[in-house]
């Protein structure tokens, strides 16, 4: 989540804003100290995805799936 959020230049606490989740609870995922829901995980996808659409204008990304994967893992 780290390296995506970095990538588009979103912040934590604008993540977890759009995610509708608390700031604590990104900061707890990036640094492996929580174990997310999968309706977490999706709303956290969901608004890296926007966010990059918004930011690059071409569409949604290729990694969602894949990111979804390793959460669940809890990798």
């Amino acid at each position: 989540i780290i390296r995506w959020r970095r990538a588009i230049r979103l912040s934590g606490a604008e993540l977890a804003r759009r995610a509708g989740v608390r700031v604590e609870t990104i900061s707890r995922l990036e640094h492996a100290k929580h174990r997310p829901n999968v309706a977490t995980v999706d709303k956290i996808v969901q608004a890296l995805q926007r966010a990059e659409a918004e930011r690059t204008a071409s569409g949604p990304a290729a990694k969602p799936k894949a990111v979804r994967r390793k959460l669940r893992k809890g990798e």
